[in-house]
């Protein structure tokens, strides 16, 4: 009987191992599929043309894209957040434009696969809600960049309009 109850715990474990580990085929299980921004109700809504992000009941001022680097427009999928994020132009094709290192980053992607991003803008505090002043992200004050970083979470939707 205890020799019957080994080979049951033995089993046991090279089941749960062959389970948690794989099977040696080197294939590891299928990312879940990035979720689409078609039929979920959006968590934020960024207006453009009014320069605010609203989430939460509340509002905040944005900054978007200057004239020759408009901020795109479309609903939009969070994919990451950083607490810190180096951004530089040559990953988006502009060149020795910008390589800055920002915090409060959260990253969103379009059904498209296009990137875009919500930053706080350290360098140019006064302009969200007054002036656009990006090369396409969406920038926002240090402290409401905190607080949209803290509510929003990956899997989220964000409507970017205007």
């Amino acid at each position: 009987m205890l020799a019957g109850g080994a080979v049951a715990a033995a089993a046991g474990i090279a089941f749960g191992l062959t389970t948690v580990l794989g099977d040696g085929s080197g294939e590891a299980p299928a990312p879940p599929a990035a979720p689409s921004t078609r039929s979920a109700a959006p968590a934020a809504v960024v207006d453009l043309s009014a320069r605010t992000l609203s989430l939460g009941g509340r509002e905040v001022p944005v900054s978007s894209g200057k004239a020759g680097h408009p901020t795109r427009t479309g609903r939009m999928t969070v994919v990451a957040k950083y607490r810190t994020k180096r951004l530089d132009s040559a990953s988006v094709g502009l060149g020795e434009q910008y390589d800055v290192t920002l915090p409060w980053v959260v990253e969103l992607r379009a059904d498209d696969g296009s990137v875009n991003y919500l930053v706080a803008m350290t360098y140019a505090e006064g302009a969200p809600g007054v002036r656009d002043a990006t090369r396409g992200w969406i920038g926002l004050r240090r402290a409401d960049a905190a607080w949209v970083y803290g509510r929003l979470r990956p899997g989220a939707v964000v409507s970017v309009q205007g």
